[in-house]
């Protein structure tokens, strides 16, 4: 061999070398820092000189330890942030390194153990239906909810012990009869950011526990304000027994959790009566919303796919679309208290009913052990 031969192999490991640490992939597919750990810079694995496992047993228990404090140096897309490698995130699912078009992932083992958000993006429609056609017109919007999931991994099996970190909703229109007013209804982030909210399980299934691995989920059901025995398939209850059945989640000593009427230019107060003669600034509701999902490993680190919703039945044995929800209370405007029953029964019934429309997605990252709602909220815009 030619010292020419001899320099162009050296040239060609270290350039080998040094594309796998701009990925941030080691070799079971989990996220490391390129460089020295103990040099003190900042990186997604800040366990301060404490080693991690290359070795993609998926029983490990530190592949979700991404940073001390998950608010700087970690990119969903397994770069450091701030750095100038010239890598762009993406809440897609997909891995984005720098330097040029990524080409396929190659299939490695993954560790799937640790801290998971999840954006779910529902397209829907809803319709007049009743008294509703007196107040709202027609519409469609989308549907935004996040959640943050701690994840056990036991083989291709996956468990996820869940809970709601965000909820967005679309805004709707009355009828031109109605005044073409403009609602909306804003869930707080103290809501979610409170830690009072339930937790939910989701039983997850791979196809193998590698990337590019094909991932479903059996149906969950995500209740906030409600507790419901079988709540992925028992008949959502009438309004009157959803009172009985409500639970103060976001311990504001009122029953369900506390939304609020969205405030600014535009936007009017919501009618609890057919001549407006009073109107509500906060709603006291019950939810429950069902989902199924399917979909890809991307990295060892992201996945993404479509939602499924099922129709279960209601109380009236009609079947619906399982994103479910009752007013069953409200507070007056100017400080007129609380609604009497006539008046949150009337909002109740005039809500927006939704059914899915298009395709419904999700986009999953993992996440530092440490993570909060507002990062989940944060890292999935």
């Amino acid at each position: 061999m030619t010292r020419s031969d001899r320099v162009f192999r050296v040239l060609v490991r270290l350039g080998i070398a040094s594309a796998t640490a701009a990925c941030g992939l080691g070799l079971a597919g989990e996220l490391v820092v390129p460089g020295d750990p103990g040099t003190g810079g900042s990186g997604i694995n800040s366990r301060q000189g404490q080693g991690g496992d290359d070795s993609g047993d998926a029983s490990g228990s530190d592949a979700d330890d991404l940073g001390t404090d998950g608010a700087s140096g970690f990119d969903p897309d397994g770069s450091l942030t701030g750095d100038d490698s010239g890598s762009t995130g993406s809440s897609s699912g997909g891995p984005a390194h720098g330097g040029g078009e990524a080409g396929p992932i190659p299939t490695m083992p993954c560790n799937f153990n640790g801290t998971w958000a999840t954006k779910l993006t529902i397209p829907v429609n809803w319709v007049p239906q009743g008294i509703m056609s007196v107040i709202l017109q027609p519409g469609s919007g989308t549907i935004d909810q996040w959640i943050m999931q701690s994840r056990v991994q036991n083989g291709t099996t996956l468990t996820d012990t869940t809970v709601v970190c965000g909820i967005d909703l679309p805004d709707f229109t009355g009828t031109v009869v109605a005044g073409a007013e403009a609602y909306g209804v804003r869930f707080p982030d103290s809501l979610f950011d409170d830690n009072y909210l339930p937790t939910f399980i989701i039983n997850g299934t791979l196809s193998a526990a590698t990337t590019n691995a094909q991932y479903s989920t059996a149906a969950a059901a995500a209740l906030l304000g409600i507790d419901l025995a079988s709540p992925t398939t028992a008949p959502w209850p009438s309004a009157i027994d959803a009172v009985a059945e409500s639970v103060d989640s976001d311990h504001d000593g009122n029953p369900g959790v506390t939304a609020f009427a969205a405030q600014g230019a535009g936007y009017s107060d919501i009618p609890t009566d057919i001549t407006k003669s009073a109107r509500a600034t906060a709603v006291y509701v019950v939810i429950r919303q069902v989902t199924q999902v399917s979909g890809t490993v991307g990295d060892c680190n992201h996945m993404s796919g479509s939602v499924t919703i099922p129709q279960l039945t209601d109380s009236n044995g009609d079947s619906k679309y399982a994103i479910d929800s009752h007013v069953i209370g409200c507070e007056l405007e100017g400080d007129g208290g609380t609604c009497n029953a006539l008046q949150w029964s009337f909002i109740d019934g005039t809500q927006p009913v939704f059914s899915p429309t298009g395709t419904s997605t999700f986009a999953s990252v993992r996440m530092p052990a440490n993570a909060t709602c507002l990062q989940v909220r944060t890292m999935l815009p």
